[in-house]
C-alpha cells in the first residue's frame, strides 16, 4: 500500500522508489526468514517438520516481499497489467508445477516445498524485468524522504490491516470458546460464504486507490460517490442473493448437520454489506493519503465487536455472533461515511441514491 500510494503521488522519483523496494525487501525478507529459520531449527519444530526443503523455504521471503512490493510500484503508475501478471503467476506457477509432478508421479513433500518457492521467487524475476518496460529513466538516488513516507504510511497502513482481520476472525475464536467446535464449523460456513461479497471491493478498490488523489476535486466527489453506490448496491444484490440460495446450498454441499449456518448466514448478511462499504470507502482514504482513519476505525470496531460477542454469543449462540459482527459492521460503515464526508464534502445520502452518472473524469495531474 505505501509503496503505490507513493507511486502514484511521486512519479518522478519512481527510479529512486525502485531501488528502495528492492533493498527494502531484501533487508525485511532476510531478517524474517533468519528468524523463522531459526524458530524451524529448534527441536521440537525440527523433529516434525517430515522434509528435508521446509525449512529452507522461508528463504524466499525476500522474494515474496520484492514481487508485492514492485507490485505496488506498478499499480501506482497505472500498469495494471504488470500487476496482474504478478499476481496471478503465483497460483498459476503452483497449480502447473503441481499438475506436472503428478503427472510424472513425482508428488513428494519435498517436490511440493519446491514448487512453492518456485511460485514465489519467479514472480518476483518477472517483476524484476519488467522494471525495464514501465518506469521512467530517472536518476535514481537515496532519498531518506522515501524511507519516511513508507513507514509512516505503511505503518498505519498495516496496524489496520492486523486488527481488520483479528476482529473479522476473533469472533470466530469466542463461538469456539462459548460452544465449542460444532459452532465454530457453522459459524465458519456462514462466514466463509459471506466473505464471497468483499471481493467486489477489494477488486475496485484496488483500482481506484493510486488515482483517486490525483484527480481534481469535483471529479474525486463524483467518482467516490459513484463507487462507493456501485459496491453498496452489488453488495446487497449479492447478499440478497445469498439469502435466497443459502437455504439449498448449504445442505447440498455439507448436509442437513450444518442447518444452523443459514440462520447465522441471514443475521451475517447485512454486516457483510456494510462491510463491503466500509472497505472500498477505507480504499479511498488510501488514495487520499489518510490512512490514520482505517487504524482508528480498526481499533474501534475492534472493540465493539469484542463487547457485543461476549454479550450475545452465550445468550444466542452463533446467530448472536452474526448479529454482533453485522452491528459492528455498521457502526463501523457510519464512522468511516462521517470520516469521508469530511474530507471530500460529500453528502451522505449521495452515497446509497441511485443516481445517474454523468461527468467525464480528467486525466489525473502527472
Amino acid at each position: 500500500m505505501a509503496y503505490m500510494h507513493i507511486a502514484s503521488r511521486q512519479q518522478s522519483k519512481i527510479s529512486s522508489l525502485i531501488i528502495h523496494a528492492i533493498m527494502a525487501s531484501l533487508l525485511l525478507g532476510f531478517i524474517g526468514a533468519i528468524i523463522a529459520y531459526t524458530v524451524l531449527t529448534m527441536n521440537d519444530f525440527n523433529r516434525s517438520l517430515g522434509c528435508i526443503f521446509c525449512k529452507w523455504t522461508v528463504f524466499a521471503l525476500p522474494f515474496a516481499l520484492l514481487s508485492s512490493f514492485l507490485g505496488g510500484i506498478y499499480l501506482g503508475l497505472g500498469k495494471i497489467w504488470v500487476y496482474n501478471v504478478i499476481n496471478l503467476s503465483r497460483p498459476t506457477i503452483l497449480l502447473m508445477s503441481l499438475i506436472i509432478l503428478f503427472l510424472y508421479q513425482q508428488l513428494s513433500t519435498d517436490t511440493i516445498v519446491l514448487a512453492f518457492v518456485a511460485s514465489l521467487v519467479l514472480p518476483s524475476i518477472f517483476a524484476l524485468t519488467a522494471i525495464q518496460l514501465v518506469f521512467p529513466k530517472d536518476k535514481a538516488k537515496n532519498d531518506f524522504a522515501i524511507t519516511r513516507d513508507c513507514v509512516s504510511f505503511g505503518s498505519r497502513v498495516y496496524v489496520a490491516n492486523i486488527i481488520s482481520y483479528a476482529y473479522q476472525r476473533f469472533d470466530t475464536f469466542l463461538v469456539g470458546y462459548f460452544i465449542g467446535a460444532s459452532g465454530v464449523g457453522w459459524y465458519s460456513i456462514a462466514v466463509n460464504f459471506t466473505d464471497l461479497l468483499s471481493y467486489i471491493p477489494t477488486a475496485l478498490g484496488t483500482v481506484i486507490l493510486p488515482k483517486v488523489a490525483l484527480l481534481p476535486e469535483d471529479d474525486k466527489i463524483r467518482l467516490t460517490e459513484s463507487v462507493c453506490r456501485m459496491v453498496f448496491w452489488l453488495a446487497a444484490l449479492g447478499g440478497a442473493c445469498l439469502s435466497v440460495l443459502a437455504p439449498f446450498i448449504i445442505p447440498i454441499f455439507f448436509g442437513d448437520h450444518f442447518a444452523p449456518s443459514i440462520s447465522a448466514l441471514w443475521f451475517l448478511i447485512p454486516g457483510a454489506i456494510m462491510l463491503s462499504l466500509s472497505k472500498i470507502i477505507s480504499f479511498i482514504l488510501l488514495g487520499l493519503g489518510k490512512p490514520g482513519y482505517a487504524s482508528y476505525n480498526s481499533i474501534f470496531t475492534m472493540i465493539v465487536i469484542t463487547g457485543l460477542d461476549i454479550v450475545m454469543i452465550p445468550k444466542y449462540g452463533i446467530n448472536g455472533a452474526a448479529m454482533a459482527s453485522s452491528l459492528a459492521y455498521t457502526f463501523s460503515a457510519i464512522f468511516l461515511i462521517a470520516c469521508i464526508s469530511k474530507e471530500t464534502s460529500i453528502t451522505w445520502f449521495r452515497l446509497f441514491l441511485l443516481l445517474p452518472v454523468r461527468f467525464q473524469i480528467q486525466k489525473p495531474r502527472p
